[in-house]
């Protein structure tokens, strides 16, 4: 039972169509929302405006507050298990060699970045939502953020992808 349950989940990632199909799904999530803020909504407040742009200022507005409030909070915490996690991945995947461990790192240590930016970055955002910003500036910020973690998704999926065929062909070489 177990073994065909192993056979289908296909523990060498690089050759798993579901561990392609998780980090499409993971980048398509990640560009998705900005800084927990859903793309729709700031589209929607762009080409709209009125009670869409004062719903993607509240939106805006609680989610900075709820991620600066982690930030403040669990910030060490969080930074600690983040590197403990990488280190983890880095030493198990390129130190030993294990390929479930190089396919993780290639899908969490980006998110772990991203995710460090979002904390790093919702603080500053916060305090010109509470001074006053204008929804035009709001935007702009919100879109440099989401160029930011495409331009970070982007390399991280060729990077992937390339160390993925490379661990693919090496038996044939």
């Amino acid at each position: 039972m177990l073994t065909s349950i192993l056979d289908l989940i296909d523990m060498r990632s690089f050759s798993s169509i579901w561990y392609w199909i998780a980090v499409a799904v993971s980048w398509s999530m990640a560009s998705h929302r900005v800084l927990g803020v859903p793309w729709d909504a700031v589209q929607r407040a762009r080409r709209r405006g009125g009670a869409a742009v004062d719903d993607l200022m509240a939106l805006t507005r609680a989610n900075l507050r709820r991620l600066s409030a982690l930030g403040r909070e669990s910030g060490v915490g969080l930074t600690v298990a983040a590197s403990c996690l990488a280190t983890l991945l880095i030493v198990l995947g390129f130190g030993y060699g294990f390929e479930l461990a190089q396919a993780l790192a290639f899908l969490l240590l980006p998110r772990l970045a991203i995710a460090g930016l979002s904390l790093r970055r919702a603080p500053r955002l916060e305090r010109a939502v509470e001074s006053g910003i204008t929804p035009s500036d709001l935007v702009a910020a919100l879109m440099r953020h989401r160029l930011l973690v495409q331009a970070i998704g982007f390399v991280s999926l060729a990077v992937t992808a390339l160390w993925g065929m490379a661990h693919l062909i090496r038996p044939y070489l």
